[in-house]
């Protein structure tokens, strides 16, 4: 499979994409972290590879409406247009209307995306965003805010992002855009501030914010521990725990960060709150029904126990995790380092100490009183006093 610079952290070496080929990644982690929004895109990139004519370029449409999202289109250029000094002129008056019935001039402004600070550098060609001149009363844009690019600021109205061969100012000729474009307009829409620009990219990126809220906290990576499913350990020989580095904008240090796991949430000191995300199964065992068990984790279960003590699921997997789960990622949601040891400590915890006295108040067996009885129990102290003799053994 082709490979090339990962879209996330610009490491060498990684791997394309299989579906769409636009992007590669180096890690299913750094594959995570762009997912969010690069799922809205992937699946239809391929009816844009080839243009519908020689005067074409391929382009994405950030429409203003709720529901919608953004959308791959074609954009008629025409090169060497008289009085555009010999650049390509875009024809963008219908991408950029409101209703079609619109037949006013539009008036428009620009933004030029030249890198991105979060992956490392410049790129070696221009990113070019044009939008309507700015009115707040048009509608805000609902297509950019779906992947994340409203973080400090409402975009209005509709807005088009297309791709210039070439660094310089004002490169003359445009080029297909492709799905890393992509995630650099969701990033620099996502950490633009008024009055300062994008903090990942030009005068954006040298401001006190950036250098002290954005670039810190979202660039490099932490370590996480990857929990292996059975068929993963069977088929592919991984064990059970596995440290793996994960890039610090991955979704479950912000979008995905509020799913903690219920066993670290009660304790919260001394254990911090940890929460996990599902890899995709490995092909390789995915449907193999004769491998029984192959999506078990015993280790996320001990983690994700619903102890709710009035609900009918509990001591059982709650019901959001319903179904195969297979192996996963851990993180800690404070954004720091996580170690395998501590992963295993709370497992190790949470089978010898809770898991038996939880199903002990099973439905049948126990009651509402006695179930609290378990989790007036369940204290930093209970676990620090545990821990405390695992270590002497």
């Amino acid at each position: 499979m082709p490979r090339d610079h990962c879209t996330i952290c610009n490491a060498a070496n990684a791997r394309k994409c299989a579906r769409c080929k636009s992007t590669a990644y180096c890690s299913p982690e750094c594959q995570q972290s762009d997912w969010y929004a690069h799922r809205r895109l992937c699946r239809t990139f391929t009816n844009f590879l080839a243009p519908p004519g020689p005067n074409f370029r391929r382009a994405i449409l950030f429409p203003t409406p709720l529901g919608s999202g953004p959308r791959l289109t074609w954009v008629t250029i025409i090169p060497n247009a008289p009085g555009w000094n010999g650049h390509d002129k875009p024809l963008l008056d219908d991408p950029l209307k409101l209703s079609p019935n619109e037949s006013k001039s539009i008036g428009r402004g620009v933004d030029m995306i030249r890198g991105n600070a979060l992956r490392a550098g410049p790129n070696d060609h221009v990113i070019e965003l044009t939008y309507r001149d700015i009115d707040r009363e048009m509608p805000p844009n609902q297509s950019i805010a779906c992947v994340g690019g409203s973080r400090w600021r409402s975009w209005p109205g509709p807005f088009i992002a297309m791709a210039k061969t070439g660094s310089e100012f004002d490169p003359p000729y445009y080029q297909d855009l492709t799905l890393v474009d992509f995630r650099d307009v969701a990033d620099y829409r996502s950490w633009y501030r008024e009055g300062e620009g994008s903090a990942i990219d030009g005068v954006g990126s040298r401001t006190y914010f950036a250098r002290t809220h954005v670039l810190p906290r979202e660039t490099g990576k932490v370590k996480g521990v990857r929990v292996n499913a059975r068929g993963d350990q069977v088929v592919c020989g991984l064990p059970l725990f596995q440290a793996v580095d994960v890039p610090r904008r991955h979704p479950l240090f912000y979008l995905e960060g509020d799913d903690p796991s219920s066993v670290t949430d009660h304790l919260s000191l001394p254990v911090r709150t940890l929460c996990a995300k599902k890899y995709t199964p490995d092909s390789a065992w995915k449907n193999m029904d004769a491998l029984t068990h192959r999506f078990d984790n015993p280790v996320f279960d001990g983690l994700y126990l619903d102890l709710n003590p009035e609900s009918s699921n509990w001591g059982q997997r709650p019901e959001r995790w319903k179904g195969d789960v297979g192996s996963v990622l851990v993180v800690a949601r404070d954004g720091k380092d996580l170690t395998v040891e501590e992963v295993e400590q709370i497992y190790h915890f949470s089978r010898d100490w809770l898991l038996p006295r939880v199903r002990q108040c099973a439905d049948g067996e126990g009651s509402v009183a006695s179930r609290r009885a378990v989790l007036h129990q369940f204290t930093p102290d209970t676990f620090r006093e545990y821990s405390g003799i695992m270590d002497e053994s």
